[in-house]
């Protein structure tokens, strides 16, 4: 399970009933998205072709521009695949470039 944010009242777009902080959904521009903060589509509606090399035991790159739902794609694919047996193995070489 993704592990969200804890939220402050003091953000922007929260109240609380006095015992839970609720987060008004919104778009996002920056990150990864969550179904609870963010309008998004699901990604596991995108990720067809990805799951089925999976399933044939096969390698894939996921590259793509920025703000495509690539981080968001992965952390799907990270807690999805352990329940179908599989790891998943997340290398961001973005930092190599420094």
């Amino acid at each position: 399970m993704v592990s969200l944010p804890q939220f402050t009242p003091a953000c922007h777009g929260a109240f609380a009933d006095g015992k839970h902080i609720f987060m008004e959904r919104g778009f996002n521009t920056t990150g990864a998205c969550f179904p609870d903060e963010h309008y998004m589509i699901a990604p596991e509606r995108r990720l067809g072709k990805v799951l089925q090399l999976l399933r044939e035991n096969k390698y894939f790159v996921l590259q793509g521009g920025n703000q495509t739902g690539k981080t968001t794609s992965l952390i799907w694919l990270e807690n999805y695949l352990p329940t179908q047996g599989k790891r998943a193995l997340w290398l961001d070489v973005q930092t190599a470039r420094d």
